[in-house]
């Protein structure tokens, strides 16, 4: 696909947003505020399709903003996943343009919405994840509403050219070896065989935590308190999920977890006693927590746990 330029920007005098393609590479540019005190900045990602060898006459991209996520997919193939907690989208007045300084085939079908777009469009087919190298840059520098001299610093870098046997991974411009590991915004990307997975913190968004302090990566709250407030009944075992702890009743007790209650065995019919294993006859069942017990009628004598058998007399 040989084409350049915007698809959308929204900027005011301080601050842009800008999607966009150039040199087969799909660049988004966020702002950002790190803090009340300093300026506000720009960061660009920039998503390579060359990387995962699938560059057609068309691209069919959807790209959504969650809270701090962004995620990017080309049909139904999420190709770009990141997370930036410092996203800022208090423009004032910003001037919105469509399509600027596009050079290529006609733009069809382009629309801003709300909601789960990617969820409707792949509902009949599976999501699959097949990761596009990307790297992305800060831009300290104060807002100057050129967006010419944007792309033209955008495009021209360093990159780090892998060499001819190289089987591995590019991720953020770094090269890395089959089963090798390399944070990237937060993800915990792994090399598979030239194509990388990323992954979040293995816990649902609303468990994960954040250091404000140093303005950390999330991590998965540690759910080690639940159990050790004692939550669940004296004769029940805790169990600490996500959510919060699981009561479970010991064996020979009955109940939700939070109250439980003893079984009395001694109640069951003759058939389940049978199953049980004991207190037949010449035998009395007597019940006790979590359990029960035999005793031995006169005459008899107690073999094993719950079995009593006649006395022989000689």
């Amino acid at each position: 696909m040989s084409s350049n330029g915007t698809f959308f920007v929204a900027q005011d005098s301080e601050q842009k947003f800008e999607i966009g393609y150039r040199n087969q590479s799909l660049f988004i540019i966020v702002p950002l505020m790190i803090s009340k005190s300093q300026k506000k900045r720009l960061k660009r990602i920039s998503i390579n399709f060359d990387s995962i060898g699938h560059i057609g006459p068309i691209l069919d991209l959807t790209v959504t903003f969650q809270y701090s996520h962004i995620h990017v997919y080309d049909q139904c193939d999420e190709i770009y996943s990141g997370f930036e907690a410092n996203l800022d989208w208090s423009f004032f007045h910003p001037k919105i343009d469509v399509h600027r300084n596009w050079k290529g085939p006609e733009l069809n079908d382009f629309s801003i919405g709300s909601g789960w777009p990617i969820g409707l469009k792949c509902r009949a087919v599976s999501i699959k994840k097949k990761y596009a190298e990307s790297y992305s840059e800060e831009i300290e520098k104060e807002f100057q509403e050129n967006p010419t001299q944007d792309l033209i610093n955008i495009f021209y870098e360093t990159v780090v050219i892998p060499p001819d046997n190289f089987d591995g991974c590019k991720i953020d411009n770094i090269l890395l070896a089959v089963g090798e590991t390399q944070t990237k915004d937060c993800n915990q990307c792994t090399c598979e065989s030239r194509f990388a997975t990323c992954e979040p913190p293995p816990c649902p968004e609303e468990d994960w935590v954040y250091n404000e302090k140093f303005n950390c990566c999330p991590k998965c709250r540690d759910f080690a308190r639940f159990c050790a407030v004692n939550p669940c009944h004296k004769d029940a075992e805790c169990t600490d999920l996500k959510r919060g702890p699981k009561c479970s009743c010991n064996t020979g007790f009955q109940g939700n977890g939070s109250y439980c209650e003893d079984i009395d065995e001694c109640s069951f019919s003759k058939d389940a006693r049978e199953q049980l294993g004991g207190c037949l006859a010449g035998s009395v069942c007597r019940n006790v927590p979590g359990s029960y017990k035999c005793d031995c009628l006169p005459g008899f004598q107690m073999i094993g746990e719950h079995t009593c058998l006649p006395l022989i007399r000689v």
